[in-house]
């Protein structure tokens, strides 16, 4: 194992109460906020900011929340990223992702604006992805109302939200949006299901993640029925990729 990825592993367990129950136990509101209480520790000392402000972007089934984070280096018009946070699709915030949206901002110089998604099951597949595809549009149509250049537009996520970072690029160019990004931010991304062989190395052991507690999300996100091949918006590994640029 990547000793990076071992340390976080024993900094969460250290974190962690031995009596704390296990995901796989909780409600989704429950869930939640034992992940609000997690996060908020991890959310101190993140870079100071020349602005951090709400923005609601029309949707499909009314107003998205998100917060906009503008560096200090940010120009007039500077390069954006549209960021989804990470939480199986059925906990996390653009808050609980703060700390992480400022080191994005101040390490690249760009706006980024983090969508605050609709989560599951009170909103299942694919009604998340939709106010993530509904808020790319509007982002590369209205970017510079937000001081963002909308030739310069990048999108990503982490695990969760590397998922609906690239079924949003894929569902905007299978849509026909004339529009389009110039690069993807796929942070530990989750875009294959089913049996992988990472699944079968680690998926039973007691890490950060664990084949039940995916079982657990997925069940959630309306996509445990489904065959692992039967829709690329929700397995992006197998997805058709023609079009997009080559890794550089």
């Amino acid at each position: 194992m990547n000793p990076q990825v071992q340390a976080l592993i024993e900094a969460i367990r250290a974190a962690t109460p031995p009596d704390a129950p296990r995901l796989w136990d909780l409600d989704p509101v429950a869930a939640r906020a034992a992940a609000n209480l997690f996060f908020a520790a991890l959310n101190h000392g993140g870079p100071e900011m020349a602005e951090v402000r709400d923005v609601a972007i029309p949707g499909r089934r009314g107003p998205i929340p998100a917060h906009l984070y503008v560096p200090r280096t940010a120009r007039s018009l500077s390069p954006g990223l549209l960021f989804f946070h990470g939480g199986g699709f059925v906990i996390g915030s653009p808050a609980t992702h703060d700390r992480l949206a400022r080191e994005l901002a101040a390490g690249s110089d760009a706006r980024v604006l983090s969508i605050d998604y609709a989560l599951a099951p009170e909103h299942p597949y694919p009604e998340g992805l939709d106010d993530c595809v509904d808020s790319a549009r509007w982002l590369g149509e209205h970017g510079r109302e937000l001081g963002v250049d909308s030739g310069q537009l990048v999108i990503g996520g982490d695990s969760a939200g590397a998922n609906l970072a690239a079924a949003t690029i894929l569902r905007l160019r299978d849509e026909g949006w004339a529009r389009t990004f110039r690069g993807a931010l796929l942070i530990y991304g989750r875009f294959a299901r089913g049996e992988t062989p990472s699944i079968r190395a680690w998926g039973d052991r007691d890490l950060i993640l664990s084949q039940r507690v995916m079982q657990w999300f997925e069940g959630h996100y309306g996509a445990a029925t489904a065959r692992p091949g039967d829709d690329p918006y929700l397995t992006p590994l197998l997805a058709d990729l023609g079009g997009f640029p080559r890794r550089s």
